[in-house]
C-alpha cells in the first residue's frame, strides 16, 4: 500500500512488468487489472509508449502495432552467440553465422469485475482494483471484489508466477487488509508522512512535509488520511472508532440462550436493558440485552453494561419476531426495552406492552448514537490505562470476535449517521445497541434497595 501520486503504479505496476520483459530471457505474458478496464488499458498504453521510446528497446518488434492498449513485442537486443569449434582459424570463425537471442513479451488489460478463469499468465498485476479516487467503492462492491480475487485472481498465475497488488485501502475488510494475514504475500505499507513530530516523510525530494500539509488542507484531512496516510476510507468516515470498538470486545462473555418456562438467573437483581432495530429482509432485525453491573465508587448511579444476549433475525416475519421478542422479554425481564417503531412494523401484532417503541428522528438518533459512542470510548480509556479512575466514566462490554457480524455492523454507520449497505445489513447492530444504551440512560432510574422486611425491621405501618 502506497500513497497517491507516489509512483506506486509507475514503479510497482508498470515498472515491474517492464523489468521482467527486459530481463526474463524467455517468453513473458502478463495481465494488468484495474478497477475498470479503461483504467487498466491506460496503464498498458503508457507502458507500451515507454517501451517504444526507450533506446534500449530499439530492436524490439511490435507484433500488433495498431493496438494501443495491447502489448505484444518480440524482444531482442542483437545479443549473439557463436558455436566455435576448437582449432578454428580466424578466417573460418568469421564465416560462422551469428544467432540472435529473442523472446516474446505480452500484456493485456482488464477490469477486476470482469476477471475470469482460464489463462495462467506469468505475471498478474492488480493496481487500484478497489476503486478509482473519484468513485470510491461501496461495501457491497468491495465484498464482491474480495470474492473475485479469492476465487479467480489467486488461481491465475502458475505456481512459479507472480501476483502483485498495489493500491489504497478502502475498508478494514478489503483485500489489501486480508492479504496482510496471508503468508504467501509480502505486504508493505508506506504512508506519505512517516512521523508527524519529526516531519519525516516518504519522498522528501518530491513531497516534503510542508507540501503534504498544504495538500492536506486543500483536499480535507479525511481525504488526506485515506489517500496519503492509507487509513481505510470506511474507518475514516465511520462514527465509532475501530480501536475503541475493539476495546469493548470480550470473547469470554456468555451468550445466554432463553429456556422455555424459565427466567434468566439474576439473584442480585441487577438492572437489565434491551434494544432492537427492526427490519425483515434487506435490513434484518437485530436484538440485544445488557445487564448493568453495580456502579463502583465514583461512577455515579450507572454501572458498566455487559452484553448477555445478541441475535440476528434474518428474514424472520414480523409476527414471528413478535413471538420471539415477547419470550425474550419474559425471560430476561428488562427494566426497559426500546425498539425502532419508525415504520410501525410491529404494531397490532400482539407485542408486549413492556416493549417501548422509539420513532427515529434526527435529534433522538444523535442522542442515542452519542450515548453509545461515549460508552464505547470510555471502554477504550480503561483498556489503554488512560481511564482507570472510575471518574473516567462507565463503559460497555460486548461479544466478539473482532470480525463478527455485530462488530462489522457497528462500523457501518458513518459520521452523518447514514450507513453503508452490504450482506451484513445496514448498520442494524449499531442502532440495536444504541437503543439498549438509550434505555439504560434515559427515563427514571430504578435502584434495588433489597428486602422491605430487612429495611423496616419487620415493623408494620398503620394507615
Amino acid at each position: 500500500m502506497a500513497p497517491r501520486m507516489h509512483l506506486k503504479s509507475t514503479v510497482l505496476g508498470r515498472g515491474y512488468i517492464f523489468w521482467r520483459f527486459f530481463s526474463e530471457g524467455q517468453d513473458v505474458d502478463a495481465f494488468y487489472f484495474d478497477y475498470k478496464k479503461p483504467l487498466a488499458e491506460e496503464h498498458v498504453t503508457i507502458l507500451k509508449r515507454d517501451i517504444e521510446k526507450n533506446s534500449y528497446c530499439r530492436f524490439w518488434t511490435d507484433n500488433n502495432p495498431t493496438a494501443t492498449s495491447i502489448i505484444d513485442f518480440r524482444v531482442a537486443f542483437r545479443e549473439v552467440a557463436r558455436e566455435v569449434p576448437e582449432g578454428t582459424t580466424e578466417v573460418e570463425r568469421a564465416k560462422i553465422p551469428m544467432e540472435e537471442k529473442a523472446w516474446r513479451a505480452e500484456c493485456e488489460a482488464e477490469g477486476i469485475l470482469a476477471a475470469t478463469r482460464g489463462r495462467h499468465p506469468k505475471i498478474v498485476m492488480c493496481d487500484d482494483i478497489l476503486s478509482d479516487f473519484a468513485n470510491p467503492a461501496e461495501s457491497v462492491e468491495i465484498a464482491r471484489i474480495n470474492q473475485i480475487f479469492e476465487h479467480v485472481i489467486l488461481s491465475l498465475p502458475p505456481p512459479d508466477g507472480t501476483l502483485g497488488v498495489v493500491g489504497t485501502p478502502q475498508s478494514p475488510y478489503d483485500i489489501l487488509h486480508k492479504l496482510q494475514e496471508n503468508g504467501l504475500f509480502y505486504c508493505g505499507i508506506f504512508p506519505a508522512v512517516k512521523d508527524y513530530t519529526k516531519e519525516d516523510v516518504l519522498w522528501p525530494e518530491m513531497f516534503d512535509f510542508k507540501r503534504l500539509m498544504a495538500t492536506k488542507r486543500s483536499i480535507t484531512p479525511s481525504a488526506f488520511e485515506v489517500e496519503y496516510q492509507l487509513h481505510p476510507r470506511e474507518s475514516i468516515d465511520q462514527f465509532l472508532d475501530t480501536n475503541c470498538i475493539e476495546a469493548c470486545i470480550d470473547n469470554t462473555l456468555d451468550n445466554f440462550v432463553p429456556e422455555k418456562g424459565a427466567t434468566w438467573k439474576n439473584p442480585d437483581k441487577m438492572n437489565v436493558w434491551g434494544g432492537m432495530d427492526v427490519g425483515k429482509e434487506v435490513h434484518p432485525s437485530h436484538v440485544v440485552f445488557y445487564v448493568e453491573m453495580p456502579p463502583e465508587k465514583g461512577e455515579g448511579d450507572m454501572g458498566w453494561l455487559l452484553q448477555i444476549y445478541e441475535q440476528w433475525l434474518d428474514g424472520m416475519k414480523y409476527n414471528e419476531q413478535v413471538v420471539m421478542l415477547n419470550e425474550l422479554i419474559r425471560y430476561f425481564d428488562p427494566i426497559r426495552f426500546y425498539f425502532d417503531s419508525t415504520r410501525s412494523e410491529l404494531e397490532d401484532r400482539g407485542l408486549t406492552a413492556r416493549a417501548t417503541g422509539i420513532r427515529f428522528a434526527r435529534a433522538n438518533k444523535a442522542s442515542m448514537a452519542t450515548l453509545l459512542q461515549k460508552r464505547i470510548n470510555n471502554s477504550w480509556y480503561h483498556y489503554t490505562g488512560d481511564g482507570e479512575d472510575a471518574a473516567a466514566g462507565t463503559g460497555i462490554i460486548m461479544y466478539g470476535p473482532e470480525d463478527s457480524r455485530q462488530v462489522r455492523s457497528l462500523k457501518q454507520v458513518k459520521k452523518d449517521l447514514s450507513a453503508s449497505e452490504n450482506e451484513d445489513g445496514h448498520g442494524d447492530a449499531f442502532w440495536a445497541n444504541a437503543l439498549a444504551v438509550y434505555a439504560c440512560e434515559s427515563g427514571p432510574r430504578i435502584t434495588n434497595l433489597g428486602s422491605a422486611q430487612d429495611i423496616f425491621g419487620g415493623r408494620r405501618s398503620s394507615g
